[in-house]
């Protein structure tokens, strides 16, 4: 019965440890996508002049599963962004960088564009940082949890 327990213990243990990490890398991807998504936009948007729907389905299958799914949402349901990946905070940011989109002349949009650019290139490089200092190490002494507490069940 003991050894039962122990590792049902540890398969929920490993699957908490799993989901915490692959959240983090759900948000890592998603900044990767809405920096291309916003390279992608300054290219057509100078040459082309194509909409926002345009250039995301041209060049949807380069995103991440929850961007798509993001940005889906806000052009199909009233301007309305949804993700699960996101907090409030970055919720608002990527919703006010897609209602920014198309209220500028060329100039205006390209040095908007830019600026949301450099913005998810840096939350992108902090993630990503944070991903090695911080969430690595905390899925090891989740995991490092799951056996002392195995341990102390026998």
């Amino acid at each position: 019965m003991k050894i039962f327990i122990i590792i049902i213990l540890n398969l929920i243990v490993l699957w908490i440890a799993f989901e915490y990490k692959k959240a983090n890398k759900t948000k890592i991807e998603f900044y990767n996508s809405a920096y291309y998504f916003t390279n992608d936009l300054i290219a057509h948007i100078g040459f082309n002049k194509n909409t926002i729907s345009e250039v995301f389905k041209s060049n949807s299958a380069n995103y991440s599963l929850p961007f798509k799914g993001a940005v889906e949402s806000y052009l199909t349901n009233s301007k309305v962004l949804k993700s699960t990946c996101l907090n409030n905070e970055e919720t608002v940011q990527i919703q006010e960088f897609l209602n920014s989109i198309g209220k500028y002349d060329i100039d205006g949009a390209i040095n908007n564009l830019t600026f949301y650019k450099l913005k998810f290139e840096q939350k992108y490089e902090l993630l990503k940082q944070n991903f090695t200092k911080k969430v690595e190490p905390i899925f090891k002494i989740i995991i490092i949890l799951g056996l002392a507490l195995s341990v102390l069940i026998i």
